[in-house]
């Protein structure tokens, strides 16, 4: 394990530690679950660590790491700053250094960090999905400005690039983002088998019964919960 792995160690413990105190599920997820199985630890050559939570845990953990004021930690959130140009939270340590492109562009913390993908409730039917696909990628242009997801719309709705757009010019950046996501959200588990992420233009889409009750794998000197059909 290298400096580097160390330190997003000490990240993942400390989220361990509030997730465990405040009795928050969250998971590892992908190359993070495959160092657990393949290595007992890190991959050899991986420089990050990725989490899942469902968006009920997340605000959750927003609400518990703001009552913890740990120092030179940083939750970087669209919510909290509307400058980070990400749709994917970010827990941040500030006294080291790490850029990315959202960093230039907008106002957020640059240390090393570890994601933290909200997985939310997407519909079964299907017209229903594609309809969310499309609004998706008109949350994601609003949010993370570096990039374009929009235009990568199918034909029968690219009519929402303009429609968000003129949206935004009459209410304000804010207030759409807002009602995109009370709208993409907020559905009820019973109308949905399966998470989706707040990836946008390539949907990453989780059926719900892999991820079951997480299970703990050994990491490095840590147990880590994976998802139960890993």
């Amino acid at each position: 394990m290298n400096e580097h792995q160390k330190h997003l160690l000490g990240l993942l413990k400390e989220i361990d530690y509030i997730c465990r105190k405040y009795s928050i599920t969250y998971y590892a997820a992908g190359g993070t679950v495959i160092g657990a199985v393949r290595h007992k630890g890190f991959i050899p050559w991986d420089d990050d660590i990725d989490i899942y939570m469902t968006s009920a845990d997340f605000n959750l953990f927003r609400k518990a790491f703001s009552k913890e004021k740990l120092p030179d930690r940083k939750l970087e959130y669209v919510k909290d700053n509307d400058k980070f140009y990400a749709t994917i939270p970010r827990y941040n340590e500030e006294t080291t250094t790490h850029i990315c492109r959202y960093h230039i562009l907008g106002q957020a913390s640059g240390g090393l960090l570890i994601d933290i993908l909200i997985m939310d409730n997407f519909p079964n039917d299907r017209q229903a999905q594609k309809e969310y696909l499309a609004k998706l990628n008109v949350y994601a242009d609003l949010i993370a400005i570096p990039y374009t997801h929009s235009q990568r719309n199918e034909d029968d709705f690219l009519q929402y690039y303009d429609e968000y757009s003129n949206k935004v010019a009459k209410q304000g950046r804010k207030a759409v983002i807002d009602e995109l996501e009370n709208e993409l959200f907020s559905y009820n588990d019973n109308a949905s088998d399966n998470y989706i992420l707040r990836w946008a233009a390539v949907p990453v889409i989780l059926p719900k019964k892999i991820m079951g009750k997480p299970c703990l794998l050994e990491f490095e000197d840590m147990m880590i919960p994976v998802p139960e059909d890993w």
